[in-house]
């Protein structure tokens, strides 16, 4: 189970490095330019500029919420999954297993879950494809 968990954590870091440099950097960069211009700008007051400054920050902070919203989900999947491979091995066990029984019922829940992971890894280029295209959308 060890093996699965790394190669769910590998798979996140690399779907969240390539959705940083495919958009989320650019928008970083538009996000401090137009900051930059709204301190560059001596006619607006104080409350004039932070307000400059927000309207800026927002489309990166809504692609940033988007992108965590996105990656809960992704665990909360993997969870559910995992957690009705814990169910469906229980539910096997009878009121007083051997201890044959137990590590059979265990070995059918580690394989239930690397399927889980399996599944869920398969599904990672179409998270991607739709983050991209919602965060994107979010200028």
């Amino acid at each position: 189970m060890e093996e699965s968990n790394s190669r769910v954590q590998v798979a996140i870091n690399k779907l969240v490095d390539d959705v940083d440099k495919s958009c989320l950097r650019k928008m970083q960069i538009e996000m401090f330019q137009c900051s930059a211009q709204c301190c560059q700008n001596y006619d607006l007051s104080v409350h004039q500029v932070q307000e400059c400054v927000q309207r800026c920050q927002a489309p990166s902070e809504r692609a940033d919420q988007y992108l965590q919203s996105e990656m809960q989900g992704f665990q909360s999947r993997l969870q559910r999954c995992a957690m009705d491979c814990k169910d469906k091995a229980t539910d096997k066990l009878g009121a007083n297993p051997t201890e044959k029984e137990k590590q059979a019922a265990t070995s059918t829940m580690e394989k239930c879950v690397v399927n889980c992971v399996d599944t869920n890894l398969l599904a990672i280029p179409k998270l991607f494809d739709r983050i991209t295209q919602t965060v994107k959308q979010q200028k």
